[in-house]
């Protein structure tokens, strides 16, 4: 549900009176999908024509089109799940905690996998291939992400940088030039030390890739090329447990993608790193 997520995911940048309509869309799905844009003014309490120019200015589209994309997305949601799992609640048993964690990761890859840009994916494989040098910029929860393709890459030769530092991370964009490739992943795309290493990262002519929420934010705005990863988050997976899930599906995809394009080179560096692995083991 793309329209869904995305009006959870911009409601921030909203003004005070388009966070009402968004909050009341949000609320009653079922009954906008069938109402008019004078009623569903006169019910949020708003004028006609305030509902019609925000509909235009989030997905540029007038709101009968809007109304048939929303109905579309909610039978499609039904159709492959009927029985699909909600908020976690402070009343939930563990086995209710599970399957609704589980239910949400899956569902955080399938709406990625549904909304992957393939021709962006492999613009993003092709510079993974061609750059001299890879830095992988990520704070917090993306961090982890972030270091976790960062083992990968370094797995089959590439020369790639991270640090858990952001200051750290921000140095090594201070030394590019336009053979080498920043990856910035940050969820919300807006964290400050993403935002500035995209900058730094472009004054030095480096190619860039964001991994990002979907909509409007400041560092797929800077970035070369936009990968979205598409996921929300409730006040009890505030540790960015589907957001990080579907980012990391996004890196598996361009590890797999870059393999494949060296696969001789690639699967001779894997191979011998885990034999070196193993004969650590025997020591």
């Amino acid at each position: 549900m793309l329209t869904v997520v995305r009006l959870k995911n911009e409601i921030n940048n909203f003004s005070k009176t388009e966070a009402k309509i968004a909050n009341y869309i949000l609320d009653n799905l079922e009954e906008v999908k069938a109402t008019t844009s004078s009623k569903l003014a006169e019910n949020i309490g708003v004028g006609q024509s305030t509902i019609i120019k925000f509909i235009k200015k989030f997905d540029n589209c007038g709101f009968t089109e809007f109304k048939l994309k929303l109905g579309e997305e909610l039978a499609k949601n039904k159709l492959k799940s009927p029985s699909l799992y909600g908020d976690i609640t402070t009343k939930d048993s563990i086995e209710e905690i599970s399957k609704k964690l589980s239910q949400n990761s899956i569902g955080a890859i399938n709406l990625t996998l549904e909304n992957l840009d393939f021709n962006q994916l492999n613009k993003s494989i092709e510079l993974l291939d061609k750059a001299k040098k890879i830095v992988i910029l990520g704070v917090g929860a993306s961090s982890l992400v972030a270091k976790d393709f960062f083992y990968k890459l370094s797995k089959v030769g590439k020369i790639v940088f991270h640090d858990f530092d952001p200051h750290v991370q921000l140095t090594h964009t201070t030394t590019l030039c336009d053979e080498d490739l920043v990856i910035a992943i940050s969820h919300s795309g807006e964290s400050r030390e993403i935002i500035l290493g995209v900058e730094k990262a472009r004054e030095h002519k480096a190619k860039t890739i964001s991994i990002t929420k979907v909509g409007n934010n400041s560092v797929s705005d800077r970035c070369d090329i936009n990968l979205h990863s598409i996921a929300t988050e409730d006040i009890f997976r505030s540790s960015a447990i589907s957001s990080r899930i579907a980012q990391l599906f996004i890196i598996d995809i361009l590890f797999i993608g870059l393999i494949q394009k060296e696969y001789d080179g690639s699967s001779k560096s894997i191979f011998e790193s885990r034999d070196l692995i193993k004969r650590l083991n025997e020591i």
